[in-house]
């Protein structure tokens, strides 16, 4: 059994990854907070750095990029309010490509956004989901978008 694992070792490909980005950019951004103004809403401009981790994994025919984005301290005030909101997400896109199958690829997107705000009942969830798939015959056999938001 060792003799077959050690014999198949030899024919595995290892992967090759590596960071193609790794910064801290300013982000300027306005978002409109259904809950914020006691029910009313009020647009909320943000401002702050964004940490963004670009990477790609290469193995054999098969390449998968991954953008992570996170924000730094990223804080907005009400237009109407004067209110302080502070912005939190978590965002991830995958992209996975194979160069064997004539341009096959699945493309990923998970993202929550969360808008804290002062108070009970002015934070403002975002969450959405995307994936779309094609084949190597360039088919879409995949596509779909889940997008919700919420009050709390």
């Amino acid at each position: 059994m060792m003799f077959l694992a050690a014999a198949l070792a030899v024919f595995v490909v290892p992967a090759n990854a590596a960071i193609i980005s790794n910064v801290t950019e300013p982000m300027d951004f306005q978002v409109f907070v259904d809950c914020a103004n006691g029910g009313a809403g009020e647009y909320v401009d943000f401002s702050g750095p964004v940490h963004l981790l670009i990477t790609q994994t290469i193995n054999g025919k098969n390449s998968v990029f991954t953008l992570t984005e996170n924000p730094l301290g990223v804080v907005g005030i009400g237009e109407i309010t004067g209110d302080t909101y502070h912005f939190t997400s978590a965002t991830t896109l995958v992209q996975k490509i194979s160069s064997t199958f004539g341009g096959q690829f699945t493309n990923t997107q998970v993202s929550t956004f969360r808008v804290i705000g002062p108070g009970p009942g002015n934070n403002f969830v975002v969450r959405f989901l995307t994936h779309v798939t094609r084949n190597a015959n360039g088919t879409f056999t995949v596509t779909f978008d889940h997008f919700s938001t919420e009050c709390n």
